[in-house]
């Protein structure tokens, strides 16, 4: 994989790594990893990219986390996120099942070539 994604939890980087996605999840989203395994990540991968939950206090951190360790990070633009139930990946999957969560993650993905 050129990437790997970052996902705020366990929950979350397990579902899109059963998707198919190349995902770690992190311990918490208030513990940033430290700069050794970030490090490592970034010599891995081409691009190492945080995904957060898409509630107000998920893209602060997520956004607080991503500035801190210098990784990429995104969230589903405002318009999709209002017409959302859920506030994660795995929240997600719940909702709109397997093929359309596919499709979520690959938007997501490539709303950062924009």
């Amino acid at each position: 994989f050129p990437y790997t994604t970052l996902f705020r939890s366990h929950k979350d980087s397990r579902v899109a790594y059963n998707l198919g996605f190349n995902s770690i999840g992190l311990q918490s989203s208030t513990i940033i990893p430290s700069s050794t395994g970030i490090d490592i990540l970034k010599s891995r991968f081409d691009r190492v990219i945080y995904v957060g939950d898409w509630d107000e206090a998920g893209i602060r951190n997520g956004q607080r986390i991503s500035m801190a360790i210098g990784i990429e990070y995104i969230v589903f633009p405002p318009d999709i996120r209002s017409k959302l139930k859920s506030k994660d990946i795995a929240d997600l999957y719940r909702e709109i099942g397997r093929d359309r969560t596919i499709k979520a993650i690959n938007y997501l993905l490539c709303e950062l070539e924009k």
